[in-house]
């Protein structure tokens, strides 16, 4: 009768765990992911980014 307690809160906390390494995990990805995708920042990309605006504005 000792063993059944002790096993039941063991497998929640494990999932816990699981969980939570897998969302840090995910955050990560997404961290690595959004600097490799996002454009350098504005200060540094002003120059060449109206042009390519006026160029789309002159098409439609």
């Amino acid at each position: 009768t000792p063993e059944a307690p002790q096993t039941t809160p063991d497998t929640p906390e494990t999932s816990r765990t699981t969980t939570t390494t897998t969302q840090t995990l995910l955050q990560a990805q997404q961290r690595v992911y959004k600097k490799k995708t996002l454009p350098p920042p504005p200060h540094v990309h002003q120059t060449p980014k109206p042009p390519k605006i006026n160029l789309l504005l002159g098409r439609l």
